[in-house]
């Protein structure tokens, strides 16, 4: 009885005065106003949380086209200085590279992680999925003779 109860609960908030929820034996409104609330705070964290991981999306695959496109400026600076008979220091070379190379570290790093992830649960579900099939093959011929004779 109480299940009806709380799926009509949301139709009729028990503001209106009429005194309709303790006719129906509800629980307190106070109680379901505090219950309301507790979820909406939820609901509102999750989406905070949902929000941030958005943003950060988008500020990382920012961070990585502005790098790209730095990278293709000082390609061209590069290029044009060599063109121009400019000798480019190699160390010059190997600071942007060593920059570029830092900037994205850290996401290989965590692509690797992820990557590692996926497959180590693949490979569990795989194996548990062979368990579960070696369990199921042994219950079958445990009758036959066996477990029967321990």
């Amino acid at each position: 009885m109480s299940s009806t109860d709380d799926s009509m609960q949301p139709q009729d908030d028990g503001n209106d005065g009429n005194g309709d929820d303790r006719k129906r034996g509800t629980d307190d409104p106070d109680e379901s106003r505090q219950k309301q609330e507790i979820l909406q705070s939820a609901f509102s964290r999750i989406q905070r949380v949902m929000d941030f991981l958005t943003v950060s999306e988008k500020i990382t695959n920012q961070y990585i086209e502005e790098a790209a496109d730095e990278l293709e400026r000082i390609q061209r600076s590069v290029a044009t200085a060599l063109a121009m008979g400019y000798t480019v220091p190699p160390f010059f070379l190997g600071n942007v590279r060593e920059r570029f190379l830092n900037m994205f570290s850290y996401r290989s790093r965590l692509e690797m992680k992820r990557k590692r992830k996926r497959k180590q649960s693949e490979h569990d579900k795989k194996r548990c999925k062979h368990e579960d099939d070696l369990n199921e093959d042994e219950p079958a011929s445990g009758p036959s003779g066996t477990s029967a004779q321990a």
